[in-house]
This record gives structure tokens, C-alpha cells and sequence, in this order.
């Protein structure tokens, strides 16, 4: 299963710095699965355009960003061991996308904005279905909670200082999904 926020419920990033923080514990390794996904429609030649997203793909997490000119660019650490929580973040500072997996970060270029105008979804990609809010692939297998968004690129020292679920004092804190019901 999966949680989908609508478009309306989603902040609009744009070229801000922003970071999309998540606790998780997987489940399973060696097949891909989605933690979170943003995006509009396709695009031209079934491009992605305005696509934020951390996933596993089989070996590593990676923060994936597409633009509207269908420049993207992608960054990943290798994630081991399922059954164990993992702090993950993706952080637009300045020109850099930054993905932060428990203690370690890893950055690429990134001079695009972000502003998906579909729906924001936790534990599943959305199917690329043309403009369908409908479908999914990739889902998550595990547990994630407490999925935040700030509108500020959070420090290397504040990730690590979050690390254990700790609360991160919520200057630009946006949006918030603690996911931590036992039902619903």
C-alpha cells in the first residue's frame, strides 16, 4: 500500500532549497522499489518532466530529479541490510542535489527547478500513465515513517543530528506525515 498526498496538498518547491526527509526499514533487497515519488505527466518522447524521487534499484538509494528541459540528475549510496531503520534525505542546496543516507552524503550538479504538479506519493511510484493519477509500480517493501519537507536544505550536521527520529526544530518545516498509525 501506499499514501498519496494530491497536487493541491503539495508544496511548490520551484528553485528554492528544499529537503525531503523519511525514516524506513526495509524489507527487501535486490529489486527495486520507490520511497517516494513526485512527478507530472510525461513529457515529449515519454520523457519525465518536473520528477523527484529516492529509490532502491536493486543495489543503491538514489534521489533522481528531472526538470522541465528533461535534464536530470541522479545520485546514490549503496543501502545493506534489511530489517534495520535508515535515515534517508534528498536536499536541493543551491546548485547540488544531496541525497544523505544515515551518516553519509553524496551530491551532484542540479541547477533545475522543482515544482511537480502531480500528486506526491510515499511507498510507490506512480504508474507512467500519460496524466493518470491512477496505477502504481515499484512499492515499497517495509516500513517508512515521519516523511518531512522544509523548505531550506537542512545541514550534514542536522541530518546526522535527526538521525535517530529525533525532532529537527521545524523552521521551513511544510508538510509532515508521521505514518506511524498501526491502522488506516
Amino acid at each position: 500500500s501506499f499514501l498519496q498526498v494530491p497536487a493541491s496538498g503539495a508544496p511548490n518547491l520551484g528553485t528554492a532549497d528544499f529537503t525531503v526527509e523519511a525514516w524506513f526499514k526495509t524489507d527487501t533487497l535486490g529489486i527495486r522499489w520507490d520511497l517516494f515519488d513526485w512527478k507530472d505527466s510525461m513529457g515529449a518522447q515519454g520523457s519525465l518532466r518536473n520528477d523527484l524521487a529516492i529509490y532502491y534499484n536493486g543495489a543503491r538509494i538514489l534521489a533522481y530529479a528531472a526538470v522541465e528541459d528533461y535534464t536530470k540528475s541522479e545520485v546514490g549510496l549503496t543501502l545493506t541490510g534489511t530489517g534495520v531503520w535508515h535515515h534517508v534525505a534528498l536536499a536541493r542546496r543551491g546548485n547540488f542535489l544531496d541525497v544523505l543516507l544515515d551518516t553519509t552524503m553524496t551530491s551532484t550538479s542540479y541547477p533545475g527547478k522543482v515544482n511537480p504538479a502531480g500528486p506526491f506519493r510515499i511507498g510507490s511510484n506512480r504508474a507512467n500513465s500519460g496524466t493518470s493519477e491512477s496505477g502504481a509500480s515499484y512499492p515499497f517493501k517495509g516500513v517508512v515513517s515521519d516523511v518531512r519537507i522544509y523548505s531550506r536544505a537542512l545541514s550534514l550536521v542536522e541530518f546526522k543530528a535527526n538521525q535517530r527520529m529525533a525532532s529537527v526544530p521545524p523552521t521551513g518545516l511544510l508538510r509532515r506525515w508521521k505514518l506511524s498509525e498501526a491502522t488506516g
